[in-house]
């Protein structure tokens, strides 16, 4: 029974996608007729506080579509295991990662974001601003130490490679980790990286005392909804 309760609650995790996705395949041709509109006209939106081109708006939709057809993906794999009589508990942690949080319910609703192009994550700080979580962001390690020390935090999301000091340090974001581990060994850190970056970098990261590293933008929500669970679990 635990073992299906896990599965259950792996699946549950994957409904919002679902809907998401319905809602972008349902209406996709007209949306996709004002985004054209809106590009011929160079017309610019303002999202989790970033000025996005409609060219950016456009991959970031892109970009999250075709992740949610992944996550689907292994969702079918799931239920097609699950049909050949597979172990319940196997066919549940190929449904996705799984992360165990330390209690930090004490801590205000502060997310710190380190990424030197934080565009790129425009669609979640406007999600997370919506449902009243404090963004505090941060372009380099010495500006999120600098924040560190002066707030408290649920948790820390990074990129991996930005530029520091006039030039581009591939492994920015494990310096700031390891930096983290010096001060506070149990504040979450989370990498959202490219799938390239995870590969490479995957190892180094956890061993370091990465949370998660990932390039998925669902089990990036899939996180938040753990750290968050009061507020992001009706918007994420």
């Amino acid at each position: 029974m635990e073992q299906l309760a896990s599965l259950i609650n792996s699946l549950s995790s994957l409904l919002w996608p679902l809907l998401v996705f319905f809602v972008l395949w349902k209406f996709a041709p007209a949306i996709r007729g004002i985004i054209e509109s809106a590009q011929a006209r160079k017309f610019t939106l303002k999202i989790g506080g970033q000025e996005l081109t409609m060219e950016e708006v456009s991959q970031q939709q892109q970009n999250l579509i075709a992740d949610l057809q992944a996550q689907l993906n292994e969702l079918s794999k799931v239920v097609e295991r699950l049909q050949r009589g597979q172990e319940v508990a196997k066919a549940a942690q190929d449904t996705g990662e799984e992360v165990a949080q330390p209690s930090r319910e004490h801590v205000p609703y502060r997310l710190l974001w380190v990424d030197d192009n934080p565009k790129n994550n425009s669609y979640f700080l406007q999600l997370l601003s919506d449902a009243g979580v404090q963004v505090d962001l941060a372009v380099s390690t010495e500006e999120a130490l600098s924040r560190l020390r002066d707030k408290t935090y649920r948790a820390v999301i990074s990129d991996m490679g930005r530029k520091e000091n006039g030039k581009f340090n591939p492994r920015a974001g494990l310096d700031l980790l390891e930096q983290i581990r010096q001060m506070d060994s149990d504040l979450p850190v989370v990498f959202y990286v490219s799938r390239r970056q995870a590969a490479e970098k995957g190892e180094t990261a956890r061993r370091l005392g990465a949370t998660l590293i990932t390039s998925s933008p669902t089990t990036l929500a899939g996180f938040l909804k753990e750290v968050f669970p009061d507020l992001v679990e009706a918007r994420l």
